[in-house]
């Protein structure tokens, strides 16, 4: 029985009481019991138990005095059955030493069982038999609670009332009764203390020690790329540490979620003992024991996939000798950590029978996958045109047969996408050309790098993004004006400037001509023309005798090799062209001055006719 007592003061219609005293009985408190889940049978050596803990607290029964007691427990019965500042700790006995650490809870609720692993390791020299663990604990239970509550009774004008109303067969009212509810106090808690009573328990475990005649212990890992992601290779030493041999051994390998093991073997044995391949295949896929010929010594090939995986064939192992079992790993975890594996064996003992050892746990760490930065980015890629970007970047670790391939949305397109590293390390370049839509806007993009690499033999890969550049798109200006005059021809030379960022080379300008113009030299080479450079480029126009005098623009493109040697022709840019009058004789004065030369001439024929005569 447990008695919780209460200091109140209550406040009722505003008037105080004070120095009325209250206790609460009820039934259990909390307690705990402990078991090993399980097998609690260990060899010589470390084991590892698992210890479930519970405690097991019921609230069998309250007592309540009044409704302060009421108000304030029933809606916390868990505190009751809670124990809190829970610490366990473990002690071993004579020839087995417990390596778990204490643990601590702050609260402990009642009926819900917690499991505790714990390492133990059995030294040497002591004999089977059954040997006893201790758990200790030490908690707080609740011993009293002080209360300081205050309320208030309400007037009858709150008071809730409900109205039945009676009615005859024929629906007439008959009877209407006015009820008034129960008003229950309302009520608050100034402040609440709690005074704990600390208690400990103590609980004894049972564990059963065997005498191992083969138990193998593992004296030597050696992990070859172990590297998140990737596929490695784990060699584990093995040592014979009981005191038989172990007959036609076979060694698997447990493995963590995420890693899948296979044996190194080549080729895996093709004869062995019936028994202990019973043995293995009881524990490795027991519906292909349905398929197996016991007596027959061959190992059928629906057996080998077995064997292969995971399994290393060791044959016989004597007391104390050592032996090196080897394992491919494929590991698709990417998260790097120190992960627990396991090996089992399998074997035969003198009188024939299949044995099993006992589980050997041990660590492997593992690396992070590599990580790729990227460091700079130069990109010569133009609004409208092709270009490269060059991509330095690092990789923190080896990798081998490396590519690295990259992505991206309009406007930008790959047209060079992959680029072959190899086997690198540390600091690379990569080189892709690229194309910007001739509307791109001068912005940096996003775009995505796919590394893509080999650890072991498993390729795997790991994405980053980067931001390209394009650079505003080339534009060229005219100064200047050419003159035509109408019906005739001449030359048109205006100036050309590059109003861009980078400079051009093998340009050439060309005209587009419409009416009234025609041409017969409608280009004219510029060559390489740097940013705000100019040059003058001259074109042969002619305009037509009916051409109305006035101001005309000719559309004049650029074509040249921009940075990535790639030819781009420029948006068109206008060429102004003044058409004016003739400025040569009239043509009536032409008429008069044709006609006096005839005269003229005929004159003169006549007269030298009449001197030849004479």
């Amino acid at each position: 029985m447990k008695r919780v007592r209460y200091t109140v003061i209550a406040v009722v219609a505003l008037i105080l009481l004070a120095g009325k005293s209250f206790a609460l009985d009820y039934k259990d408190e909390p307690y705990f019991t402990a078991y090993i889940a399980g097998s609690d049978h260990v060899g010589k050596g470390e084991s590892q138990l698992t210890v479930v803990v519970t405690n097991n607290a019921i609230l069998r029964e309250v007592t309540y005095n009044d409704y302060t007691e009421y108000a304030f427990i029933s809606s916390n019965t868990n505190m009751l059955t809670t124990a809190y500042n829970v610490s366990l700790s473990f002690e071993g006995c004579d020839g087995i030493e417990v390596r778990t650490p204490g643990q601590y809870f702050a609260a402990f609720p009642a009926m819900k069982p917690v499991q505790l692993p714990i390492s133990i390791k059995v030294k040497e020299g002591i004999k089977a038999g059954e040997y006893t663990l201790k758990l200790k604990i030490s908690y707080e239970v609740i011993d009293y609670v002080f209360l300081d509550s205050n309320y208030y009774q309400p007037t009858p004008s709150s008071v809730t009332s409900q109205i039945q109303k009676e009615y005859n067969d024929t629906g007439t009212l008959t009877k209407t009764t006015v009820i008034n509810e129960t008003v229950l106090p309302k009520q608050w808690f100034d402040w609440i203390k709690y005074k704990f009573k600390k208690k400990e328990q103590t609980i004894e475990l049972r564990v059963v020690v065997e005498e191992e005649d083969v138990k193998l212990e593992v004296v030597g890992v050696k992990a070859e790329n172990f590297v998140a992601g990737g596929k490695g290779k784990l060699t584990v030493t093995i040592r014979n540490a009981g005191e038989k041999t172990a007959k036609d051994l076979f060694v698997m390998l447990t493995t963590p979620s995420g890693f899948t093991s296979f044996s190194t073997l080549t080729k895996p044995p093709t004869e062995v003992p019936a028994q202990t391949l019973q043995g293995l295949l009881s524990m490795l896929s027991p519906m292909a024991m349905g398929q197996i010929q016991i007596p027959q010594f061959k190992i059928p090939e629906e057996i080998t996939a077995v064997l292969a995986k995971g399994t290393y064939f060791v044959g016989d192992l004597p007391p104390n000798s050592t032996a090196n079992v080897t394992f491919v790993v494929d590991i698709s975890t990417d998260e790097a950590g120190y992960y627990p594996f396991q090996l089992k064996g399998v074997y035969v003992d003198e009188y024939g029978e299949v044995k099993q050892t006992p589980n050997t746990a041990f660590g492997v760490w593992l690396e992070e996958g590599p990580e790729v930065e990227v460091l700079s980015t130069n990109s010569s890629i133009y609004a409208g045109s092709k270009g490269e970007l060059e991509v330095t970047l690092k990789i923190s670790m080896p990798v081998e047969d490396a590519k690295l391939s990259i992505s991206a949305n309009p406007p930008l397109s790959a047209i060079v996408s992959e680029y072959y590293l190899g086997d690198v390390s540390g600091e690379c370049k990569a080189l892709f050309k690229l194309k910007a839509s001739r509307d791109a806007e001068a912005a940096v993009y996003p775009a995505k790098l796919k590394l893509t690499y080999k650890i072991g033999d498993k390729e795997a890969s790991k994405e980053v993004d980067i931001g390209v550049a394009v650079h505003e798109r080339m534009k060229f200006g005219v100064e200047g004006m050419g003159v035509v005059p109408a019906g005739e021809e001449a030359i048109v030379t205006v100036k050309v400037k590059n109003l861009g960022s980078f400079e051009v080379k093998d340009a050439t300008a060309r005209i587009t001509v419409v009416d009234p113009f025609s041409t017969t030299d409608d280009t004219a080479y510029i060559g390489s023309l740097k940013p705000g450079e100019e040059t003058n480029v001259s074109f042969k126009l002619k305009a037509d005798k009916d051409a109305t005098p006035k101001l005309y623009a000719l559309n004049l493109e650029v074509k040249y090799k921009d940075p990535s040697d790639e030819w781009v022709i420029s948006e068109p840019v206008k060429m102004p062209v003044k058409v004016v009058e003739s400025k040569g004789i009239p043509k009536a004065a032409i008429g008069v001055i044709v006609v006096a030369a005839i005269a003229v001439a005929s004159y003169v024929y006549r007269k030298r006719k009449s001197v030849e005569k004479a």
